[in-house]
């Protein structure tokens, strides 16, 4: 299953009205447009999403229900990440929003943590999660490394 079929079969068709058969289309108006939140105004998604095959993860507060969906999850995105890197089970995506618009070619999916991609607006970063960061590693690598270190038994 390709990106963009994955991310619409666990994410958009949670938080659209209605699919197209364009699953690229669908992925791109599900991370750009303007969305229901349980305030009753409308925004785009914030802080990060979590799409993996039984359950998909916002920490945006939006208005969508679905059983395979929370919204408004409290934890941080390197909490989301590290609790499901340390225990990982296939293929993930890992998206983080700034104010920025979202560029859909930045989106990637996770199938192994040696490979890592967090999927941002303006880029993605790739790393090995087993490996420990280098001085060239981007900021999550090196936020999840920290977290896997103090967290180690």
């Amino acid at each position: 299953m390709n990106t963009f079929v994955f991310l619409r079969e666990h994410f958009a068709r949670y938080v659209l009205p209605d699919l197209s058969n364009d699953a690229v289309a669908d992925c791109k108006r599900a991370l750009t447009m303007n969305h229901l939140l349980v305030t009753g105004k409308s925004g785009r998604l914030s802080g990060w999403v979590m799409v993996k095959k039984d359950k998909t993860y916002i920490q945006s507060k939006i208005a969508a229900t679905h059983l395979n969906l929370v919204t408004s999850d409290p934890r941080t995105r390197y909490e989301a990440w590290y609790e499901e890197l340390e225990s990982f089970s296939g293929p993930t995506c890992f998206i983080e929003f700034t104010k920025s618009t979202f560029n859909i070619g930045n989106i990637f999916l996770t199938h192994d943590a040696r490979v890592v991609k967090i999927c941002g607006p303006a880029s993605s970063q790739t790393f090995n999660y087993i490996n420990e960061p280098d001085e060239t590693s981007g900021l999550a690598h090196k936020v999840l490394a920290k977290m896997r270190r103090k967290n180690a038994v």
